[in-house]
């Protein structure tokens, strides 16, 4: 039988940020993909537009919060090296649109609200950690209404929390989990914010990291289907696999048991009792499990439209979000991906890709209605982006996906209140993913756990962001 010190299931950027930590500090590591690549959700496509090649990841683009500073740069620093962590440019900042207009967030903080905003960024600075955590159970809006009563540093905030977040709405989000990002980027960055994009798509975020693996003696395997994983007595023993097996028209499936003292289970926790019977867990978890799936704590399906641009007609790094749009009064958020990453367009092409809103159960099931959100929506970007629709648009393509960006970060269902990296009662079982405990948001808050899980299988506490000198 094949044996190694640690399998991953899953080679999403958690599963391969715990290998590849693995992988620095010595141990043999098999990750296992059942898709036929690598990356999960942050696969990147290639796509023809007019006739043009452009570069999509899977869903919509994914930023990536604290660049390299954040735990993916911590990921590369004990693996192949800051210096094949290719990012492009921090964006410039953020811009808000309110009735009269576009406005730069920074401007919406000077003045008359300096001295405010000032003071609740030193409240978020001087807190510590275990402090902020203490207020996992608080709403954000509640406590950003009880640190300051100017709407300009409110509006500040509120556009924000939803990069950190996903949800634009404030009484939705944990203020633990806010204020814990927001120090993360403060020490690491100086900045309460950040994003950028990596160079030519997410999934050269994850390449590198599997080239390291197998560097160190270690396998990535994709089209691999883990059935399940093997425990005897308390303790983990491996997993077995389904390894189709082409004959004259049908797929054999062959099991065949690999060997290892250490799984992570790298997919979302919610599907765990498809590996393993919750017989082996003690009743508090697999009740806790289960909560989580039904109902599904966040999946939602937004609108979104890519614009491809002939020329570039907005230019800047801007990430631009809407509380509330003109006409459908829909939340909207926007980014020029190629201002950011010139590699994801052709020369001298722009690609805007602009989120609005989110559909409910009955919306989402009626295409009259669908077609009816998305002319309301375009309507409003006409009033918000005249220049997009004065320039020369090769294509434009509507979409519709789901988000299902982990455990939505509402208070009592972030932080500590997750389930831990080591799973109860079953000695060597791991967890790692935005579904367990992790701090952020998105490729940051995915590979936050991945350090998180390597830290625990290890018996050591590697940070997860890396400190400014």
């Amino acid at each position: 039988m094949e044996s190694w010190d640690a399998i991953v299931i899953g080679a999403g950027i958690s599963g391969i940020c715990a290998a590849s930590l693995l992988a620095g500090a010595g141990k043999r590591v098999l990750v296992l993909e059942k898709q036929d690549q690598i990356g999960g959700r942050a696969t990147t496509l290639s796509v023809k537009i007019a006739g043009e090649e452009y570069r999509m990841d899977n869903g919509s683009f994914h930023a990536i919060t604290m660049a390299d500073r954040g735990a993916l740069g911590v990921t590369y620093e004990r693996g192949p090296g800051l210096d094949k962590l290719k990012l492009g440019d921090l964006q410039a900042g953020m811009a808000l649109f309110r009735e009269d207009g576009w406005w730069e967030m920074k401007d919406l903080v000077k003045g008359e609200n300096r001295d405010d905003f000032k003071r609740v960024v030193e409240s978020i600075a001087s807190m510590s950690y275990e402090q902020a955590e203490l207020l996992d159970t608080v709403s954000f809006d509640s406590w950003i209404r009880q640190t300051t009563r100017r709407q300009n540093v409110y509006d500040f905030f509120r556009g924000v929390i939803w990069t950190l977040t996903t949800i634009p709405y404030p009484e939705e989000i944990s203020a633990g989990e806010v204020l814990v990002t927001m120090k993360m980027s403060l020490d690491s960055m100086h900045r309460i914010s950040s994003g950028t994009f990596g160079v030519g798509g997410s999934i050269n975020l994850v390449k590198p990291l599997a080239k390291f693996i197998t560097s160190r003696e270690g396998k990535v395997c994709t089209g691999m289907r883990v059935s399940r994983i093997l425990i005897r007595k308390g303790e983990v023993r491996g997993v077995a696999v389904d390894q189709p097996l082409l004959g004259v028209g049908y797929q054999y499936p062959e099991t065949e048991e690999i060997e290892s003292p250490s799984v992570i289970f790298s997919v979302p926790v919610w599907d765990l009792f498809d590996f393993v019977p919750p017989t082996e867990f003690p009743s508090w978890f697999v009740n806790t499990v289960r909560s989580y799936k039904s109902p599904l704590p966040f999946s939602t399906c937004t609108m979104g439209i890519n614009f491809f641009m002939a020329e570039p007609v907005m230019k800047d790094t801007h990430h631009r979000v809407a509380f509330s749009l003109p006409h459908s009064q829909l939340s909207h958020q926007c980014s020029v991906v190629s201002a950011s990453d010139p590699t994801v367009a052709p020369p001298g092409r722009e690609w805007i890709s602009v989120g609005g809103g989110y559909l409910n159960e009955e919306e989402r099931a009626d295409r009259s209605k669908i077609n009816a959100a998305f002319e309301a929506l375009e309507e409003d970007l006409k009033v918000m982006y005249p220049q997009v629709f004065k320039g020369r648009v090769l294509a434009r393509a509507r979409r519709l996906a789901w988000v299902i960006d982990g455990l939505k970060r509402s208070p009592y269902y972030t932080g500590r209140h997750r389930l831990p990296h080591k799973a109860p009662r079953v000695h060597g079982l791991f967890f790692a993913g935005d579904t367990v405990q992790t701090r952020g948001c998105g490729i940051d808050a995915a590979a936050r756990s991945g350090v998180l899980c390597a830290g625990a299988v290890l018996g050591e506490d590697i940070p997860t962001f890396r400190r400014s000198k």
